[in-house]
């Protein structure tokens, strides 16, 4: 399986013989390799199966591992399979795959060498000790804590490798200088195997020396009996802080999350707070500041979400409004946002989902005295991707007028799971010997069970196969689940080269059909 960077879309290559042809009794033709998949692996990992692609294979076929004969199950003169064991993939390093053929003589042709990478598999950051450092801290050490590190790991802060002392598989360590933690901010903290991609980062906040709390005031208002959320945000001292009231009291429905800072619930009635929150570090140092809330009841303005029905259809573009439940006096300026959760057999997101503008977030606003919404773009309804992955788009819509925010309004769309789509066929190479069918398409559950091509003879010829049927369950699962096809949403192309003894033309015309767990698609036909 390969990816077709210009379709951007799955390429499975698999050979489906119309006829036969037989080589002559004692030759032995020089196999040639095409491409191997994968073509690379984690050292360590498990037995795989290495599919090798290429020209002049037989029942004499082997496939090399740096000279040594694999098990070898043959597929067709262009495919085969090898066992690979787990002791083949122990050590990074690189393997030279090669398939040699042998004849009745003995004599073996050797094709030419395709390499294979064995990598370092990318280390795992847990955590970092301290968590935290105060800008113009002393020299210290920084303790890197996690899994996979070897004894050439380096660790990076900033992008920039320091020397890294190797205490074991878990654990690395740094002397990291003053000048690295100077001034206030943030570092991210990696560590690099040899050969291997880079670690997951940890963030180092390197924290101003006087504590402060950082949110403006005075807080935004909340509407009574709707739900309000403020996450009090501060700066320097050493994390982690703790928040409380030190003065006042909260408006009635509120409480003030001792760790996070964050203020939620359902306010009541009860017009302007005044209070006190006070924020304290884990060195024992503190700082406050006042805040005033406003609670005052007024009336419930509703946004509603329309234009649209509740289940959409894949790969279509339909149109959303938001609208008001009533005119305000005052300009609203807010934000729709589409969120994207996937119900098919691969969980996956689908990029494609997304407004006609770009982006999963389009800001709009309702001018005053006003019930529609007026978008980015100057329109008053903004088209959006569906995409071709089955599962659930959320549409949200956030508003907010004078400094009070206005409820939030949800609206569930659903993409069900539905036969595959084939969207274009085309011949894309003939010649004396066969030809290859170019399928593009998509399928929402991301799975393919098989694809059924049904010929027709030119007048006045025969084919003594009219209908091929060919298994994509094992191939559809490598690619689905490949890192590459989570940038393609449901989306496929199949290339399938076909031998031919005898006349190409005699050959007028192939419909094909492709099947997931949901159905089948509709034919589509092309002449040849």
């Amino acid at each position: 399986m390969s990816m077709n960077p210009r379709h951007g879309s799955l390429c499975i290559t698999i050979v489906a013989a119309l006829f036969v042809v037989s080589r002559a009794s004692g030759a032995v033709p020089k196999p040639k390799i095409s491409t191997i998949i994968p073509n690379s692996a984690d050292a360590g990992g498990q037995a795989f199966t290495l599919v090798v692609t290429g020209n002049n294979f037989d029942q004499s076929s082997r496939v090399r591992w740096n000279g040594s004969v694999r098990t070898t199950h043959i597929l067709t003169t262009r495919q085969l399979e090898a066992d690979i064991l787990a002791s083949d993939i122990a050590t990074a390093g690189m393997v030279e795959v090669t398939v040699a053929n042998q004849g009745d003589d003995q004599e073996l042709e050797i094709s030419n060498k395709v390499s294979f990478a064995v990598n370092n598999r990318a280390a795992i950051i847990g955590s970092i000790t301290p968590a935290s450092v105060s800008a113009g801290s002393a020299d210290f050490t920084l303790t890197i804590n996690g899994s996979g590190f070897l004894v050439g790991s380096s660790v990076r802060f900033r992008n920039s490798n320091r020397s890294t002392t190797f205490v074991s598989t878990s654990q690395l360590r740094v002397l990291m200088q003053a000048s690295d933690v100077a001034t206030p901010g943030t570092a991210s903290i990696t560590v690099m195997n040899p050969g291997a991609p880079a670690s997951n980062a940890l963030t180092l906040p390197i924290s101003s020396l006087a504590l402060t709390i950082t949110t403006n005031s005075p807080l935004p208002q909340g509407i009574v009996g709707s739900s309000y959320s403020q996450t009090l945000a501060a700066s320097g001292g050493v994390t982690p802080y703790s928040w409380s009231v030190s003065a006042g009291t909260l408006p009635a429905g509120l409480s003030l999350n001792a760790s996070s800072g964050t203020m939620g619930g359902t306010p009541s009635a009860g017009g302007d707070t005044t209070f006190t929150v006070q924020v304290s570090d884990s060195a024992s140092t503190s700082a406050t500041k006042q805040f005033q809330l406003s609670t005052r009841s007024t009336a419930t303005l509703l946004f509603s979400i329309s234009g649209v029905s509740d289940i959409v259809e894949p790969a279509q573009q339909p149109s959303i409004e938001v609208t008001l439940s009533s005119a305000h006096p005052a300009l609203i300026s807010g934000q729709l946002a589409l969120k994207f959760t996937s119900n098919a057999d691969v969980a996956s997101d689908d990029p494609s989902i997304q407004f006609s503008t770009g982006g999963r977030v389009i800001n709009f606003s309702i001018p005053a005295n006003s019930t529609r919404a007026i978008f980015s773009n100057g329109a008053s309804n903004i088209a959006f991707q569906t995409g071709t992955v089955a599962g659930t788009i959320e549409a949200s819509v956030l508003g907010v007028s004078s400094g009070t925010f206005l409820p939030p309004a949800i609206r569930t769309l659903t993409l069900s799971r539905r036969p595959p789509a084939i969207t274009g066929l085309t011949i894309a190479s003939r010649n004396a010997s066969g030809f290859e069918l170019a399928i593009t398409g998509f399928s929402t559950p991301r799975s393919l069970t098989q694809a059924t091509f049904r010929f027709t003879a030119a007048q006045g010829a025969n084919l003594e196969t009219s209908t091929v049927t060919l298994n994509l369950a094992t191939p559809s699962t490598s690619w689905f689940q490949s890192p590459t096809a989570a940038s393609v949403g449901g989306q496929f192309r199949l290339l399938m080269p076909f031998a031919v003894q005898g006349e190409v033309t005699a050959i007028q015309s192939v419909s094909v059909t492709v099947q997931n767990g949901e159905g089948t698609s509709s034919p589509v036909s092309v002449q040849f």
